[in-house]
């Protein structure tokens, strides 16, 4: 099984916490080298929901490097800084799509939930609606 979150205690000053443990996907803690085939599967389950995100407006892009995996840089063209880096990877034998942060967000086969959360997390905030 593949073993890719690190988890670091870093201060959260700026957000308006004292200190915390933040939780990325890295692939230096991986144990275990990331092969062709598991970095494929990777990529089709992040080239799915690349299709579907540019589909609803959002701007993404598939990364790739050798020997690492895959991952899915998303935009929010409307306002650019609003932007995510999404993985796919297995979690006991099941595949997820994963936030930057190491949670999961869904298994890969529910495309439209992942994409609605994705969209939820960037989109830009609407006032004075009322």
């Amino acid at each position: 099984m593949l073993a890719f979150q690190t988890c670091r205690n870093i201060p959260l000053d700026l957000i308006g916490g004292g200190g915390g443990l933040v939780c990325l996907l890295s692939e230096s803690a991986m144990p275990e080298p990331i092969t062709p085939a598991v970095a494929a599967h990777a990529a089709t389950h992040l080239t799915n929901l690349q299709e579907r995100l540019q589909n609803l407006g959002l701007h993404a892009r598939l990364l790739t490097r050798d020997e690492q995996l895959p991952r899915l840089r998303v935009i929010n063209p409307e306002a650019t800084t609003l932007s995510e880096v999404i993985s796919a990877a297995p979690k006991e034998g099941q595949w997820l799509f994963w936030w930057s942060w190491a949670e999961p967000i869904v298994e890969v086969a529910d495309l439209a939930t992942a994409a609605d959360h994705i969209c939820r997390v960037l989109a830009v905030a609407r006032r004075g609606a009322a």
